[in-house]
């Protein structure tokens, strides 16, 4: 068992400019011949929300581009493991890296490529809550606003 780090680069066709992305897991374990990228998560909720895949999905194609040539694998895994503040696993899941994940992963490439390059420009969610949860500083920091 051990974290990684894995790396992503994508490279725009049109306009020459490169994304890198990376990522370091939680572990990476091989078990049957397969390969097992298991987030651990503490959390309060039973929900695994889809961005939690997404993570594992960047994490899924960064470990095949980084490591497929030197190692012999028969697929990679991803599994959500959610803890209780006390350790005990209170939910998991899994599900294989495949076509449909890794299709999911590269449409969310390219939208965040679209609003770093400005080609796009999300509507706002209008929610105080995800406002706090959110590093980015945007122009529309609901949190700040209702901090009377």
């Amino acid at each position: 068992r051990e974290a990684i780090t894995v790396v992503v680069e994508r490279k725009n066709p049109k306009t020459g400019q490169v994304f890198r992305y990376n990522g370091r897991t939680d572990k990476v374990i091989r078990k049957g011949g397969d390969i097992y990228i298991i987030d651990d998560k503490v959390t309060s909720s039973n929900r695994i929300y889809s961005d939690k895949w997404l993570q594992l999905a960047a994490y899924g194609k960064g470990f095949r581009l980084g490591y497929s040539r030197t190692l012999n694998y028969n697929n990679i895994k991803l599994r959500v493991v959610q803890r209780d503040h006390d350790s005990t696993v209170k939910n998991q899941q899994e599900k294989e890296f495949d076509h449909l994940l890794e299709q999911f992963l590269n449409q969310n490439f390219m939208l965040f490529e679209a609003i770093y390059n400005k080609a796009f420009v999300p509507e706002h969610h209008n929610n105080a809550n995800k406002c706090r949860s959110c590093s980015f500083d945007c122009q529309w920091r609901l949190a700040e606003q209702n901090k009377g």
